[in-house]
This record gives C-alpha cells, structure tokens and sequence, in this order.
C-alpha cells in the first residue's frame, strides 16, 4: 500500500528473505514515483500474504477486511461477521480480529467457515464503522 499515492501494488511482491537495501531499490526501479530517497520508504506499507486463499480462491493478506460466518451454537445456527485479518503473537498465526491486537477467532477454530475477503484497511475503513 503506498500511502502517498493512496493505491496498492499488488504486482509488487517479495520472495524470500530480503535486504532493506534491496527493497528499496526494487521500489524505486518499479515504482519511481517522484522522491528518489530513503524517504519515500516512509511511504509504503508491506503486507503479509497469509498462504491462504478465500472461499472465491482470492489471496488473504494481513489487513483484509473479510466476510466470515462464525457457527454460533449446536443446532448450526450461525452469524455473518465483519474482521481483520492480523497477526496474533500470542499464537503466533494469523487471526480474525482488529489492528490493535484484538482478536476474536482464529483460522483454525472450529466453526468459522465461508471466508471472503471484502476489502482492505486502506480502501475500504468504512466498512468497518458500520
């Protein structure tokens, strides 16, 4: 996510491990937007990709805003709920819950299921107000 321009590179991946001198000279030869600098650095949010995918087969990374159902008691009723995918350290996997560290369920409870991914914390914050 570049915050400057307000606009995601998807095409702009890391592989591997990698130098902070080498990503920046990748973004600088692929994205050359203006500031030449270390500065411009500033500018750019990496986000994680997680490894899995959404029920539509679309890639989930940190800071998705994502559509769930979370199955609520025995008889199988359930509820469609709004969250963030985030990194929990407690746990050390991914989660459904807030930026802040908060986290409601994570992947490998049982019980949530139909994930899809609705937008990201940079595009679409509104749906989270809601």
């Amino acid at each position: 996510w570049d915050k400057e321009t307000k606009r995601m590179y998807p095409e702009f991946a890391l592989f591997g491990e990698t130098t902070c001198f080498g990503l920046i000279s990748q973004w600088l030869m692929e994205f050359p937007l203006g500031k030449r600098s270390l500065e411009r650095m500033n500018d750019v949010v990496i986000m994680q990709l997680t490894g899995l995918k959404d029920k539509n087969s679309k890639e989930i990374y940190e800071g998705d805003i994502i559509e769930y159902r979370e199955k609520m008691d025995e008889l199988g009723d359930a509820q469609i709920n709004l969250g963030v995918i985030v990194w929990c350290e407690e746990y050390a996997a991914w989660a459904i819950g807030s930026e802040d560290g908060d986290w409601n369920n994570l992947f490998s409870d049982y019980g949530i299921s139909e994930i899809r991914v609705v937008g990201n914390i940079f595009e679409n914050k509104e749906l989270l107000e809601e």
